[in-house]
């Protein structure tokens, strides 16, 4: 994946954050996302030495597979809140809070 910042578009913004910070939250929702994520981690050992079907296998599997519809709603949260706590670590910057929490946090 290319750092942060080298003009991604939507879907490679999605990529990149799915890639960064999906596996572990999905392993911690369900143990067996772990077999799911093994078996990624040995399909790109085996075609390591070959990087354009490596990187086209990475794409599909983050795009096609590892999708976050299969997150429940709290670990869909927990990807959301990790992915606002690494902007503001890193780059400073706090990310829009959707309309519909706003009340929450003015207290309205």
């Amino acid at each position: 994946m290319a750092g942060v910042g080298k003009g991604r578009d939507k879907e490679q913004w999605n990529l990149y954050w799915k890639h960064r910070f999906m596996k572990p939250l999905l392993i911690a929702q369900d143990e067996d996302f772990a077999i799911f994520f093994e078996d990624h981690d040995d399909h790109c050992v085996l075609i390591k030495d070959h990087p354009a079907v490596l990187q086209d296998y990475q794409t599909q599997f983050w795009e096609l597979i590892a999708q976050t519809e299969k997150m429940n709603v709290k670990t869909f949260s927990e990807f959301l809140d990790t992915i606002d706590r690494f902007m503001l670590h890193e780059y400073g910057l706090r990310l829009d809070t959707p309309a519909d929490l706003k009340y929450i946090i003015n207290g309205e």
